[in-house]
Parts: C-alpha cells; structure tokens; sequence
C-alpha cells in the first residue's frame, strides 16, 4: 500500500525497483498562505511549483483573491488516493491546527 510518508526518489519517470523502472505517480499534497485575506489553500498536484504559479497569476477564482500565496507546507504521496485521504484530512481538521498539530 502507498503512503504518503514514504518519499520516494524520481528515476526516469518512475522508481527503481529491483533493475527496472515501476512508473509511480508522484502527487504533492500542498497548504498555500495569504497574509493578504489571512486564509490557507489546502489542495493536491503533481508539481507544486507550477501550481502556486497558476495559483499567483490570478486564473484561478478561488484563489485570485489572495494574491500572492506562499507554500507553506508540502508532502509527497506515491499515488491519488493517498492524496486525496491526506488533502480531505487536513480539510476535515483546517489547514491551521493540521500545521499547529505538526509544530510547522
């Protein structure tokens, strides 16, 4: 089973495992901040760079508002699923007291 703990190293597009290559999805769970509205994004991403540019360039109307954003806190997850239980997690508890539970 995947874990979102486990942190994985990229090779040719996937994994190395035993001689061969085993293609792996990697997937960032990320929590972006605006000092500006004061609020947090909690959201999942195969490249985490590329979304807070997307996310600071105003296209996005969930976010615009809060131009600019910070990263403040990513993990990598070896599959979607996973992802996707660790971005409703830290939803279900609030992107705040996950960080403050974390000590970040």
């Amino acid at each position: 089973m995947a874990s979102c703990s486990t942190r994985l190293s990229r090779h040719a597009g996937g994994v190395k495992v035993a001689g061969s290559i085993e293609k792996v999805e990697i997937l960032e769970v990320y929590i972006l901040y605006s000092e500006v509205i004061l609020k947090h994004y909690v959201g999942h991403t195969q490249n985490v760079e590329e979304r807070l540019a997307y996310h600071n360039s105003g296209y996005s109307k969930y976010t615009k508002s809060g131009i600019p954003w910070k990263l403040v806190w990513s993990q990598e997850c070896t599959d979607r699923s996973e992802a996707m239980k660790l971005e409703k997690k830290i939803k279900k508890r609030g992107a705040k007291r996950f960080l403050i539970d974390l000590g970040v």
